[in-house]
Formats: C-alpha cells, sequence, structure tokens
C-alpha cells in the first residue's frame, strides 16, 4: 500500500528522458494535460486510491533525481515519520521529545 502522492500534469512527467508508458489497465491514451500521480515509491499511476492505472515503475537513480530536482517531490516532513521501517530519529522533535524522560 502507498502512504502518499502527489498529483501531476503528465506532460510535467513525460519530460524525463528515460519516460516509457505502458499502457494502463484501461488501455486508455493519456493526454500531457491529464492529471496523474506520483506515489512515495516513485510509481506514477492513474488513481492512487485503487492503485489501479500504472504509467511508469521504472524506478532508476536518475528517475529519483529527475522527481527530487526538477519536480521537487518530497514526502512532506509530518508525513515522512508514517512510514513502514522509519525509524525514531524520522519522527518529528515534539514526538521525539515526549518519549525522552525528563530529568528534573
Amino acid at each position: 500500500m502507498r502512504n502518499y502522492s502527489k498529483a501531476y500534469v503528465l506532460g510535467d512527467l513525460r519530460r524525463f528522458s528515460g519516460w516509457s508508458e505502458f499502457a494502463a489497465a484501461e488501455e486508455r491514451e493519456y493526454a500531457d494535460e491529464d492529471i496523474v500521480y506520483l506515489a512515495d515509491d516513485l510509481v506514477v499511476l492513474a488513481d492512487p486510491i485503487r492503485e489501479e492505472g500504472m504509467l511508469f515503475d521504472q524506478i532508476t537513480a536518475e528517475w529519483r533525481e529527475f522527481c527530487a530536482v526538477v519536480l521537487g517531490f518530497a514526502i512532506p516532513d509530518d508525513l515522512t515519520y508514517l512510514r513502514p521501517g522509519a525509524d525514531d530519529a524520522s519522527a518529528p522533535a515534539e514526538s521525539r521529545a515526549s518519549e525522552e524522560p525528563q530529568h528534573g
């Protein structure tokens, strides 16, 4: 299950030099103006709620860099600690502070 996704205009994602779109489950053609969703695992979906219509899943170092640098994609800080496998260091400071023993 994906925990976070952000909407983008498909034409912006297609600017990636390694973009190779495969037919989505419903076999529909997508226009540059269509809204699609970049998920936290960097897969591109037409519908992140039902996790349908996968358009792109070639997760390479170049794609990661494109998402971060060109698109500015990042999981918001207040959500990163909710991801599976996140350690305590990634939790917000106020959450960690409440877990620390009080000296006094």
